[in-house]
């Protein structure tokens, strides 16, 4: 079983996983804003961002021969296409930089982040 129903909604496992994860981060940068003022939530949404277009880009390149004959489909996500490991780099490579940017950041977004990946 890869799905949860409730009732007429059909959630597959696949999505599900990477929202609890984004929840669960959200969720502490919202827990450190609130205590310490420190608000990491939009370094962690472009962390997001990056990560889902570079695991859609690998995804893509990686195979290249069935989206050359129609272009369009690249933009089609239902298909489930993409790579968890290219994603978690760029992520990471935008989280080092926003942390390079931005020290202050550094213990709400490392300790947010730590948080999506554990969920």
């Amino acid at each position: 079983m890869d799905a949860i129903n409730f009732g007429p909604l059909v959630l597959p496992l696949r999505v599900l996983a990477p929202l609890a994860a984004l929840l669960g981060a959200n969720g502490v940068a919202w827990l450190w804003q609130r205590r310490r003022g420190v608000d990491a939530s939009n370094a962690l949404w472009q962390m997001t961002l990056w990560g889902f277009l570079a695991a859609r880009a690998a995804f893509v390149l990686k195979h290249w021969d069935t989206y050359a004959a129609a272009p369009l489909s690249m933009l089609d996500i239902r298909d489930g296409g993409f790579v968890a490991t290219a994603g978690l780099l760029a992520a990471c490579a935008v989280g080092l930089e926003q942390l390079r940017r931005h020290p202050g950041l550094r213990r709400s977004l490392v300790t947010s982040a730590l948080a999506g990946l554990l969920v």
